[in-house]
């Protein structure tokens, strides 16, 4: 699918006139971004919008300590960067290849420059940007008030709601899998605790019945049990 049609396609932009979208293709340039490569980094002004053309991204901060913190993973079809239009909104943000990926980079400016003659698409970008500070605010309350366990919960159900596929096992029970890869290590810099103890919450889901795993794979074995869980 060439750049065109695949900006075209975006419910973001669906909006956007012709003649604006010819003006982005033109303006806008496809890279490739390896797992693990880093795509901004707080010291970097930030002056691109980045849509996802492929794979996944995570954005995260890096704590007083030293420590990641990944406060979401973004995956096809999403867009991130400088959704405000200002140089430094993102600081102390990274934004870093979580698979291999493909993204389509448009300059901020003349982004905003045609969202601004649109009232529905700046609806839409605010949206996002809301949904996107609504993350990060969560996130940051969890870590203040929830345990690891609670912490780890809340985070499988979002993992699962936005990566869930249904599949069956061995025994041909119906199970949902979160189709990302996430190492113990990448679980544990999601919910802000360490390896260890990551992996005795995990262990003790698995005691209740509530998930399976697998190498970097995890199975939600009842959903009804991680929703109460959850809500409690």
């Amino acid at each position: 699918m060439n750049k065109f049609w695949y900006l075209k396609r975006m419910d973001l932009l669906a909006e956007i006139k012709e003649e604006d979208m010819k003006l982005i293709d033109k303006n806008s340039n496809m890279i490739y971004c390896d797992k693990g490569s880093i795509i901004y980094s707080p010291e970097e002004l930030q002056n691109n919008i980045y849509f996802l053309k492929s794979g996944k991204v995570q954005l995260y901060k890096i704590d007083p300590s030293g420590k990641k913190i990944i406060y979401t993973i973004l995956k096809e079809g999403e867009v991130f960067g400088a959704l405000t239009g200002q140089d430094r909104e993102n600081f102390n943000e990274y934004a870093e290849a979580f698979e291999n990926a493909t993204l389509c980079v448009v300059n901020k400016d003349l982004f905003f420059s045609i969202v601004e003659k649109n009232p529905v698409i700046h609806i839409k970008v605010n949206k996002l940007l809301g949904l996107r500070v609504y993350e990060l605010e969560m996130f940051i309350e969890d870590l203040a008030f929830k345990t690891v366990s609670e912490r780890l919960t809340a985070l499988l159900k979002r993992l699962r709601d936005k990566f869930g596929v249904k599949v069956h096992d061995e025994e041909g029970n119906l199970l949902t899998k979160i189709n990302i890869s996430l190492s113990h290590n990448d679980i544990a810099n999601m919910i802000g605790a360490t390896r260890e103890a990551t992996t005795k919450a995990l262990d003790e889901l698995k005691k209740k019945g509530v998930v399976k795993t697998g190498r970097k794979v995890i199975y939600i074995v009842d959903n009804h049990k991680l929703e109460d869980l959850v809500n409690r």
